[in-house]
């Protein structure tokens, strides 16, 4: 029996714990950077914070859903929640968040956080955008941070009516089709920069679902990939081979919500942790 972590040290090679420690989830982690100076040093380096955040957008685990209320009088009433994402694709009770802010908005993702914002998508530290270049065609336009360039992107369709999403860690490329019969077509970029990559991987047409919507925002693919979590006018279910959509059910959810996608990640904002002040009231008085 292996009775320490120094002997486990011993008998497991360093990258053999590297690839043990990369499935567990954050809270895991956390507790055992007590474990050793070793253990401490790997779970706190650059190197592993980034491979634990790529292997659990590349397995879908480690998934939060954030929501946020709408239709609420006034605005500034509105409450946020957040929902645990299960492995057997369940969700579990909304807890509301306190809010450090007045006012305040999700605009955008970066390192597990995954929303859309004023038209554009960031992926690969790059915000993209469709735009009509001067001969009247569309692209996509990505403005990489890291270097400031800018790429021209094909569309994988002529479609004028058409949106950007962030889907399984690619880009998503969404036709919005308002006629008769409407319909959303899907296309993902498999390899990020590769324009041979387009790949359409489902179609939602009005006939298929029981909602009144003309656009679907996709957010998540269930656990084996037959499914993608979208927002219409509640949270959906969409098999991709049946063609039919089954509404998500959360006594919990606020009547009226956007969601955003968030996944754990040991990166920390610089600076002391931020503190609900009321819970630093309370734990002052026990």
């Amino acid at each position: 029996m292996i009775s320490s972590t120094s002997t486990i040290s011993n008998y497991v090679p360093l990258d053999v714990i590297d690839r043990i420690l990369l499935r567990l989830p954050v809270n895991a982690l956390i507790r055992f950077l007590c474990v050793s100076k070793e253990w401490s040093a790997l779970i706190n380096s650059s190197n592993f914070i980034k491979k634990h955040l790529d292997h659990s957008i590349e397995t879908n685990s480690d998934r939060t859903l954030i929501l946020k209320e709408i239709f609420v009088n006034p605005p500034s009433q509105s409450r946020w929640f957040s929902v645990p994402y299960s492995d057997n694709d369940q969700f579990g009770k909304a807890v509301q968040i306190c809010q450090p802010l007045h006012n305040w908005e999700i605009l955008d993702y970066c390192h597990g956080l995954e929303i859309c914002s004023a038209q554009s998508v960031s992926l690969n530290g790059a915000f993209h955008w469709i735009v009509e270049q001067d001969n009247g065609s569309e692209s996509i336009l990505a403005f990489d941070f890291s270097n400031e360039k800018i790429r021209l992107y094909r569309k994988p369709s002529n479609e004028d009516l058409a949106s950007l999403e962030v889907l399984g860690g690619c880009l998503c490329f969404i036709e919005c089709c308002p006629e008769i019969p409407t319909y959303n077509d899907f296309w993902l970029m498999k390899e990020y920069g590769d324009e041979s990559s387009w790949t359409r991987i489902y179609k939602i047409e009005s006939d298929a679902v029981l909602w009144n919507t003309d656009y679907f925002k996709p957010l998540l693919f269930s656990k084996n990939g037959k499914k993608v979590l979208m927002e219409g006018v509640s949270l959906i279910w969409y098999d991709i081979k049946k063609k039919r959509g089954k509404k998500v059910r959360n006594r919990s959810f606020p009547k009226r919500f956007k969601t955003a996608t968030c996944i754990e990640s040991l990166l920390l904002l610089d600076g002391d942790n931020v503190i609900d002040p009321r819970q630093k009231k309370n734990k002052r008085k026990r």
